[in-house]
């Protein structure tokens, strides 16, 4: 018998975050591993993954999802500076500037 629509939604914003915390182990063993483009990838991953939780579910566990943003945007932003080599934009690293490989930033400002 199918689940209520509900419990089906909480299932699979349950599935998303643990995607997006495998996502971001990953991300850790990579950028501990010196490959920081790819663990750049695998944290710009994880954060979409967040950002579609909350678009998707946003009543649940707005505080942990929230907070995962903030942290993972941070790792992002970290990365971004350690790699250098972009052109300043607005006091901030512009990814990719001289690297066709990267990814632009993902904008998670407005994740709606």
């Amino acid at each position: 018998m199918p689940l209520p629509v509900r419990a089906q939604g909480t299932d699979a914003a349950s599935e998303q975050f643990v995607e997006f915390f495998l996502g971001v182990k990953k991300a850790e063993e990579q950028e501990k591993a010196g490959d920081m483009k790819a663990a750049l990838a695998m944290y710009r991953g994880a954060l979409s993954t967040l950002t579609t939780i909350k678009r998707e579910s946003p009543a649940w566990q707005a505080e942990l999802i929230d907070h995962r943003i903030k942290t993972t945007s941070d790792a992002v932003a970290r990365l971004e500076n350690k790699m250098g080599g972009g052109a300043m934009m607005g006091g901030a690293m512009k990814p990719g500037a001289n690297d066709p490989g990267l990814l632009p930033p993902l904008d998670v400002a407005d994740p709606l």
